[in-house]
Formats: C-alpha cells, structure tokens, sequence
C-alpha cells in the first residue's frame, strides 16, 4: 500500500497546472467547449461511418480498414477492418450512503483499437454533479496481475469515514495509466487536471468521446484494466473541497465515484 501511494502521489505532482482548484458550476456547453483542433467532442447520434458501430459492407467506417491489431488474441477484431472492440459497464463505487448522501453513479464506455494503438473512447455518464470529472485508465503493472473494482471493505483501509479514496482502492484496480482529457496530454501527469476534463450537465449526465494514443504495453491490455470516474460535491457547495488527502488533493475531487472492467467483446 505504501508504494502505491508513494507512486500514485508521482503521478499526480507532474501535473502542469494546479489542478485541483475550485471550479464553479457552469454549463455543460461551456464547459466541454474544446481547443481548436482537438479530437475530443460531443457524442453525435450514430450512423452508418460511426466507428464505434461495425464497417458497412462496403467498407465504409470512421477508422480506415486496415490488418487486425498485433498481440490482440483477447477480441476478435472486426471482420476487415483491423478494430478490436471493447466495452466497460460503470457501476458506483460502495461509499457507505450515510458518507457520500447515497451517490449513484452509472454508466457505460465503449473501445475501439486500432493496429497502431490508438484508441477511441465513448463514456456516457449520469448520476454526476455539474462539475469537470477526472477519468482514467487503472490498471496494475503485472500482465494478468488479478485487478478488480474495490467493494465495501475498502471504506475504511486509511481513514475511518465510509468513503473509499483514490489511494484505498488503488490495490484492487492500480495506479492511473490514461487520462481521459478532452485535448492535450493523456498521460498520469495529467491525472487531475480538471480544466481539461469532461463536465456534467445540470441533470448530471456526462458524455465524452476522443481517440488518443495510448501505450503500447496498456493498448495490449486493456482487457486487464478498469475504467474510474472520479469527482462528488459532498457539501452541495457546488465546487470541490474536503480536506486533502493522501494523493494531496481535496477529497471531492479525486473521490472514486464509478468503475468498471474493461472486457473485450467476442
């Protein structure tokens, strides 16, 4: 536990901004709005060059067609265009309902990856408060190293308030290897960078797609790995506070509130 704290707390000092600041609610619109040239954008309803849907006969799809991706035994690739598909089903983190006002965070993520390891992300939330939510890749440095979204007896491994930190669940799902940003970096230096993530609207629903490169060792793994949603506004004060925690930032902000396993589709 005390190395992955000591590794985690690395992670999240290389950040290039201080990135736990308080943040104002704010229109999902404004919020989401991203830099000229990203690839991060609203999700659009689907149709028939959606990549996240499977190539038209005639070979018609948003990634081009292209030889199944190397080392991906674990799912079968699309028939002709070379996506190996993936899905997590985000299910709330057990706070005890007494600490975190019975927090009910769902949601879904689709993957799509490419040969050359880049891979397009869909994540479709509710549940959420209006504010940015830090997401992430976890997942553990071992290959087929048993991982796992943390359950009710994590609340009180550090500190004894109902609630499961970032560090208490970090040895059943792992430290943060993607971060899923709306532009720039995506690495775990990146990890609560709050301007750069994705806000939910005021009923609380968040949608958010990009395709980012990513790794080569997590991109031929990622079936071993956990999608986590992070960020709850415990005192309704409509910013994120709390007192600091092990990973020396405020507690609503990096406070798990959704996982999922990442599992391969066959």
């Amino acid at each position: 536990m005390h190395r992955l704290v000591k590794v985690a707390r690395s992670f999240f000092s290389q950040a290039s901004r201080p990135p736990w600041a308080r943040h104002a609610r704010r229109s999902a619109r404004r919020t989401n709005r991203t830099a000229p040239g990203s690839e991060a954008a609203v999700i659009n309803p689907r149709s028939s060059h959606d990549p996240l849907q499977p190539c038209s006969a005639d070979g018609r799809c948003g990634w081009r067609c292209g030889s199944a991706s190397a080392g991906a035994a674990s799912a079968r690739p699309d028939e002709g265009n070379g996506i190996d598909r993936f899905d997590a089903q985000l299910n709330a983190v057990p706070h005890d309902p007494a600490a975190d006002g019975g927090s009910d965070v769902t949601g879904t993520a689709k993957l799509l990856r490419r040969a050359d390891n880049d891979v397009m992300v869909q994540i479709k939330a509710s549940g959420l408060d209006a504010l940015p939510h830090a997401m992430h890749i976890h997942g553990k440095e071992a290959a087929a190293e048993i991982a796992m979204c943390p359950g009710a007896d994590r609340r009180d491994d550090l500190v004894d308030d109902g609630l499961i930190e970032t560090v208490e669940g970090l040895p059943d799902y792992g430290g943060i290897l993607v971060s899923f940003t709306l532009f720039g970096d995506t690495s775990p230096a990146s990890a609560l960078d709050l301007p750069r993530f994705a806000s939910a609207d005021t009923v609380g629903n968040l949608e958010y797609k990009r395709t980012i490169a990513v790794p080569a060792n997590v991109a031929s793994r990622l079936d071993e790995m956990h999608i986590v949603i992070h960020g709850t506004d415990l005192d309704g004060n409509g910013s994120y506070g709390g007192r600091t925690t092990a990973l020396g930032a405020p507690l609503e902000a990096e406070l798990p509130v959704a996982c999922g396993e990442i599992k391969a589709k066959h």
